[in-house]
């Protein structure tokens, strides 16, 4: 796995700020600049960055990951959670992202996303099976 350095924001707002600089080189003009959505079905759409912000505040949670393409920096986890969202979730989110910085990246945007889902779906079954074993549940 390439090394990483873990980054929290403080909002919604502010993580989907960071991630559009990111992958746009600047922070965007206005709220109602759309953007690429890129869901696991692979189907891109465009939707208006205040229409993300309201999706990501309903997850409860969000992460990406910056992995620089030159140099020697390490990539970045990017990440927010209100706090208050379930710890399957956060293990789902943060499993999906270090899928994206264990092994080598697919050129296909799709398949990308598949393989670094399948990290997530591993890290919720693992987390299950220690749950099972402790006794206990972190979720309704």
């Amino acid at each position: 796995m390439r090394p990483y350095k873990l980054k929290k924001h403080r909002s919604a707002r502010a993580i989907v700020r960071e991630w559009y600089k990111h992958f746009n080189g600047r922070y965007p003009p206005s709220e109602s600049t759309a953007v690429d959505s890129h869901p696991l079905d692979g189907k891109v759409r465009a939707i208006p960055l205040k229409e993300m912000i309201s999706s990501i505040k309903e997850q409860g949670c969000w992460a990406f990951v910056s992995i620089p393409t030159k140099g020697k920096r390490p990539s970045e986890l990017h990440y927010w959670h209100d706090g208050k969202v379930c710890d399957h979730v956060l293990m789902e989110m943060f499993g999906h992202e270090l899928g994206h910085l264990a092994g080598k990246n697919l050129k296909v945007l799709k398949r990308e996303e598949e393989r670094a889902h399948s990290y997530g779906a591993a890290a919720v079954e693992a987390f299950s099976i220690v749950e099972k074993i402790r006794g206990r549940k972190s979720c309704g």
